[in-house]
């Protein structure tokens, strides 16, 4: 592979002083030197391994024309409990804080009547902040019901 750059300098004309008597503007500079500057290719490698064809990886081509799609923004069902009164359906620790880990301040047998205040959702799940026989705690979503 031959590579030619060609290198062009512009010198502006100086103009002539100004004189009293009409004196002809002095020939125009030589054009600049043009430069070549020729690149050998590099040397071939030794010749290896004869290597296996490797595919170019396929690359779908991007629709034209159309809108970008854009997923609708779903909110999440309403809480089948609303704060107020329920009751237990199964056994149910009333907990210190809304984990599955967190402290048992008491049991609460099923049947117990109990008034629901805040709920919140964690990665254990939803929990309700409830008061039961004069005392606060959380207890599971999965043990509560209004009907």
């Amino acid at each position: 592979m031959k590579l030619l750059i060609v290198v062009a300098v512009a010198v502006p004309m100086l103009g002539a002083c100004a004189s009293r008597q009409a004196t002809p503007p002095p020939p125009p500079p030589p054009p600049p030197p043009i430069v070549q500057v020729l690149v050998s290719p590099p040397p071939a490698a030794a010749p290896s391994a004869p290597s296996t064809p490797v595919a170019a990886p396929v690359v779908p081509a991007p629709i034209t024309g159309a809108a970008p799609m854009i997923a609708p923004v779903v909110p999440p069902p309403p809480p089948a409990l609303q704060a107020g009164e329920a009751f237990v359906t199964q056994p149910t620790p009333m907990r210190a804080r809304p984990i599955g880990s967190g402290i048992i301040e008491q049991n609460i047998p099923a049947g117990a009547s109990l008034r629901l205040e805040v709920r919140q959702v964690t990665r254990d799940g939803a929990w309700w902040f409830v008061k039961y026989q004069g005392q606060t705690g959380w207890v599971s979503e999965r043990g509560l019901s209004q009907e």
